[in-house]
């Protein structure tokens, strides 16, 4: 092998560069995926859980808002106006008869910015909570914005 002389490397040299590479690279990366593999095994399983439960979330909303929608149609088909108010489009404090909801003070609830927060950012969260925070969380969000991606984690982490 030359070197920036144009001669040739010692062969000693060359040997140990080689065996380096051939014994103690592959021990190092080894050691690196032993530190690191639980960690990763433990992030992809919770990403992996969270897009089953979000997929079967979506499933169901979908076919839950093709159910109203029909039976706004044919509410409205009948009686000429339409009165139909779809599961998850609630606004903040808004229950579905219309009615304002109470909405809980921020300084008691177990997440802080929980109103202010998406529901997958708060589905991400509720498994660090204990019974009686996710039964606090499951009775606002049901007075509330009633969210069927937080109250069906709540359910699945209730079982």
């Amino acid at each position: 092998m030359p070197d920036g002389s144009g001669k040739a490397s010692d062969p000693l040299v060359v040997v140990r560069a080689a065996w380096e590479m051939l014994v103690f690279a592959p021990i190092g990366l080894g050691a690196k995926f032993v530190d690191d593999a639980p960690g990763a095994i433990k992030r992809v399983r919770q990403e992996l859980s969270n897009a089953r439960f979000i997929g079967r979330l979506t499933v169901e909303q979908g076919a839950a808002r093709l159910r109203a929608q029909a039976t706004a149609d044919l509410r409205s088909d009948r009686s000429g106006n339409d009165r139909s108010v779809i599961d998850g489009d609630l606004a903040p404090g808004q229950s579905t008869d219309g009615e304002s909801a109470p909405v809980d003070g921020p300084d008691t609830f177990p997440i802080e910015g929980y109103d202010e927060m998406p529901a997958i950012e708060i589905v991400g969260r509720l498994e660090a909570l204990g019974p009686a925070q996710r039964a606090e969380i499951d009775a606002h969000e049901r007075a509330n914005r009633q969210r069927r991606t937080v109250l069906g984690k709540l359910a699945q982490l209730a079982q």
